[in-house]
């Protein structure tokens, strides 16, 4: 990423290179002559219209949008330049208040009654958890209240933390998972890393955020 990434171009690149049509895309927007070098180097700075339609058009998802505008004003703001600044934070407050929502949230202890050859961990969660909680986050979400108990022995997070899952998935053996062994015990990590037999495995999750507790 570039010093001060002022066109959010790490994520953008990210978008143009696994979009087949990107060329169309572009030259739609700026023309068949323009130097994309620009965006890169900040040269020319995206307005809030040409960021919206690269958007589109490389078919990002509005969570992918809301990153891509969150990194144009941090960087933007981190360099002291100011246009178009202020409308990227009207386009970004109103895209993080449309992606916040209410997911099942519950005592982490609920899951040593997760069955996972029965239904997905957010199906269980939906129809077990009597607390919600509200936040941005992909949706399938699952929030879990860390307990001291036995099955949270070797998480080495605080009582009270919260952890929050995608649990429609299972997670990639290089993603950062919630992951519960045959003999309930509960842990984190990616299963690549960690020095388990996968046939401890019972289920992972894919973890979407962690939040630690400042409680003792």
């Amino acid at each position: 990423m570039q010093k001060h990434d002022v066109n959010g171009w790490d994520i953008l690149n990210k978008h143009l290179k696994s979009t087949p049509e990107h060329e169309k895309v572009f030259d739609a927007i700026f023309g068949s002559d323009f130097d994309r070098e620009l965006l890169a180097k900040g040269g020319h700075l995206l307005s809030v219209t040409h960021a919206a339609k690269l958007a589109e058009g490389l078919g990002m998802n509005s969570r992918s949008t809301e990153e891509f505008y969150n990194r144009i004003i941090t960087a933007r703001s981190n360099a002291g330049c100011d246009l178009h600044l202020e409308e990227f934070k009207a386009c970004f407050c109103e895209l993080a208040t449309r992606n916040t929502g209410s997911i099942p949230c519950a005592k982490i202890d609920i899951l040593w009654h997760f069955q996972p050859l029965h239904e997905t961990l957010h199906g269980f969660m939906k129809r077990v958890a009597i607390a919600s909680f509200s936040v941005n986050c992909p949706a399938g979400g699952c929030a879990f209240r860390v307990t001291d108990c036995r099955m949270t022995a070797q998480l080495d997070m605080p009582e009270g933390s919260l952890i929050i899952v995608n649990g429609t998935k299972p997670a990639h053996p290089d993603e950062l998972a919630l992951f519960q062994c045959r003999n309930q015990r509960l842990l984190l990590g990616k299963l690549n890393e960690i020095d388990i037999n996968p046939d401890r495995v019972k289920w992972t999750a894919p973890v979407i955020q962690l939040r630690y507790s400042s409680l003792p």
